[in-house]
């Protein structure tokens, strides 16, 4: 049997029939960015525990035992997560944002400008958002959404926060009316308690425009 020897430096390798794909490297580290479809099903199934989760801990509005404390004009109605005044309450039929370049807003009806003070007595942010004007014959009344600006901030602890809410209202209904801050409530947290205000009587509808200021909070003194 004859011993069979292969040089293979005696055979080149012909590369012309065997082409290399060179894969720009911009368009290999885009395709390692791009999410796969298993990280997108994993981050919805994420997401749909989160949901269940917080629609069977949060509490159901209607279930919570809320609790309003009253005060008058002028004084403090002391709640569990924040003390609040009505420090102000003005009538008009126009209202100038808060801005040197803003027009006067006017309506046919009544403008009610209440300026609050609150001070959170909470350990993480306050939020009221549900501020209501409620009339003696069961009306109820939202602030306008275009004075934002002037509205209560949100509210760190430790804090005192200023702003105004205007409520647009015919005036044969503020007889009797109250200013309600309701409990706010969102995913995380839930405050179970509510200020009352009951507006006075006696008022005056200012012929000039009730010029507004902006939103703000300092630190409690």
């Amino acid at each position: 049997m004859t011993d069979r020897t292969v040089d293979h430096e005696d055979q080149p390798v012909d590369h012309e029939d065997q082409p290399v794909d060179h894969e720009d490297p911009a368009e290999a580290a885009d395709r390692r960015r791009r999410p796969s479809r298993r990280d997108g099903l994993l981050a919805l199934a994420v997401c749909l525990a989160v949901v269940a989760v917080l629609a069977v801990t949060s509490p159901d509005p209607d279930t919570v035992q809320v609790d309003y404390v009253d005060a008058p004009l002028g004084h403090w109605a002391a709640t569990r997560t924040y003390d609040a005044k009505l420090s102000k309450i003005e009538y008009a039929t126009s209202v100038k944002p808060a801005g040197d370049y803003q027009d006067p807003v006017t309506s046919t009806e009544t403008f009610v400008v209440a300026t609050l003070t609150v001070r959170s007595k909470a350990k993480t942010d306050l939020l009221l958002d549900s501020i209501e004007l409620h009339t003696s014959d069961g009306r109820i009344y939202h602030d306008r959404d275009q004075f934002q600006i002037a509205q209560l901030p949100i509210i760190q602890p430790g804090f005192t926060g200023h702003g105004q809410s205007v409520f647009e209202v015919p005036e044969d209904r503020l007889r009797g009316a109250q200013l309600v801050i309701n409990p706010s409530a969102d995913q995380f947290k839930w405050y179970d308690s509510g200020a009352r205000f009951t507006l006075d009587d006696r008022f005056t509808i200012d012929d000039h425009p009730i010029r507004l200021g902006t939103g703000h909070s300092a630190v409690s003194r």
